[in-house]
């Protein structure tokens, strides 16, 4: 029971980034998205951390890609699309996993030495933006063609006060 418990969280981020992007165009839902998750990563280990947020990402990007079925009106042949469906969608998810362990590292060395203040907002103001965005970029320039898709930058992009810092760095 307490395992399936554990997979609100995942559910919930993932249901909520997922309305941050088209079709549901949700944007204040990316302010709250990413919450229930980062939690996790704060206060648990990184092995479940890397699982959980796994589960996320599968989630998050199975549903994104709901549009691949359509190919087979188009005359896909159907075993490859699915295939190709949930092959690609495990294949960001992998981002989302790499997030869930390092940040659980960041957060496990914080608690080590003690929670100091200092430690904490480095962690929460620099490592866990900065690894999301790196992860995001190399997302996008991966072998083979990468998949520049749905970055959280383009999700508030319908929030001008939220956007503003992208003219400094770019959506990253």
């Amino acid at each position: 029971m307490k395992k399936l418990l554990a997979l609100i969280p995942a559910a919930l981020t993932a249901l909520l980034l997922w309305s941050a992007y088209a079709p549901m165009n949700e944007s204040c839902a990316i302010v709250f998205a990413l919450v229930p998750m980062l939690v996790i990563s704060r206060f648990c280990t990184p092995k479940r951390s890397l699982v959980l947020w796994t589960i996320c990402g599968l989630l998050f990007w199975v549903a994104t890609l709901s549009w691949m079925p359509a190919i087979i009106k188009n005359n896909g042949p159907w075993p490859l699309v699915i295939l190709g469906w949930f092959g690609l969608g495990t294949a960001c998810a992998l981002f989302f996993s790499a997030f869930g362990w390092l940040t659980a590292r960041a957060w496990q060395a914080v608690r080590v030495r003690g929670n100091r203040a200092g430690e904490t907002l480095l962690v929460l103001l620099v490592v866990e933006p900065f690894v999301w965005a790196g992860l995001e970029w190399c997302r996008s320039v991966v072998p083979f063609g990468g998949f520049a898709w749905n970055y959280l930058g383009t999700a508030v992009g319908g929030i001008p006060s939220f956007a503003a810092p992208a003219r400094l760095g770019g959506v990253y």
